[in-house]
């Protein structure tokens, strides 16, 4: 019943998604292609003659590229927060509580297809950048040497440093999924209330954030100051520190991901309070 849910909140978000992301990639393209061409037609000693171009278009081009890319990384996480609030705890809810499924498995169906939606924006937006910058290259005299030393250090630094890279890639879906159940949790809360949902939801997220914050930076605190006790301190033990330090912060999430999940699980099993 799982898959039959997200497929269903799948297909329901890809109607939001897929033509924001469609426009975010055109503008990029469009700027890109701008960067390319502008140079080669209207170059600084032009900029007399031509200063429509240069003084409209490109800045136009520019600041809608980093909206768009803005947007992209920002729409989704407020798609999924109004879809989770209007199918659970609005008027929808009447009719999604008394489907055939556990509250497990809808929340689980929101809380993976957000997951996913949410990555694929952070991947739109990386793409995104690239495109749009890749066009402005030569006009920015960037040589091909350059590129290729900053690529060199990317892979050098996977050989040298690949555990901490790789629990940096680790940490950021559980980020994500940290940043949406808080949200789920927050409105839980907020629906306990008779009225003024939102704005305690909002109360909510900002109480929770605070404590979640300082526990995890209590619990984080002595481990690093131990690791960095000692009058010897080299770059390996920095090294071994950020290690340990991401290996907690990424537990510390996990930990409170969980809390978060059977929190709001509870709430919508046994305090639901749907008007």
């Amino acid at each position: 019943m799982l898959g039959k849910l997200l497929k269903h909140e799948f297909a329901a978000m890809s109607r939001v998604f897929v033509p924001l992301f469609a426009v975010v990639l055109a503008i990029a393209a469009l700027t890109g292609l701008a960067g390319l061409i502008l140079p080669g037609a209207f170059s600084f000693d032009h900029l007399e003659t031509s200063p429509f171009f240069y003084l409209l278009i490109t800045p136009v081009l520019i600041i809608g590229n980093m909206a768009a890319i803005g947007a992209a990384l920002v729409v989704p996480f407020i798609a999924i927060v109004i879809r989770f609030y209007r199918s659970f705890l609005g008027p929808e809810g009447y009719l999604m509580f008394t489907l055939p499924v556990t509250r497990h498995q809808l929340i689980l169906s929101k809380l993976i297809s957000g997951l996913v939606w949410q990555i694929a924006s952070i991947v739109i937006a990386i793409v995104a950048s690239g495109i749009a910058v890749a066009g402005w290259i030569p006009f920015w005299g960037v040589e091909s040497w350059l590129l290729q030393d900053v690529f060199a250090g990317i892979f050098s630094s996977f050989e040298h440093g690949g555990s901490f890279l790789l629990l940096s890639l680790i940490s950021v879906p559980i980020s994500i999924a940290s940043g949406i159940l808080m949200a789920y949790l927050s409105m839980s809360l907020g629906q306990l209330a008779n009225s003024a949902r939102i704005a305690l939801s909002f109360v909510a997220y900002i109480g929770l954030w605070i404590v979640i914050s300082l526990v995890s930076y209590i619990i984080a605190l002595p481990i690093e100051v131990l690791t960095m006790s000692g009058s010897n301190i080299t770059a390996a033990t920095l090294y071994q520190t950020s290690i340990i330090s991401m290996i907690m912060a990424n537990l510390i999430s996990l930990a409170v991901c969980a809390a978060m999940y059977f929190g709001t699980e509870y709430l919508l099993n046994k305090r639901l309070n749907l008007l």
